[in-house]
């Protein structure tokens, strides 16, 4: 679910 995560916060940066 990283791009779900990315799109909801674009700022921070996706967890490992």
């Amino acid at each position: 679910m990283a791009a779900l995560y990315s799109s909801n916060t674009p700022r921070t940066p996706t967890p490992p």
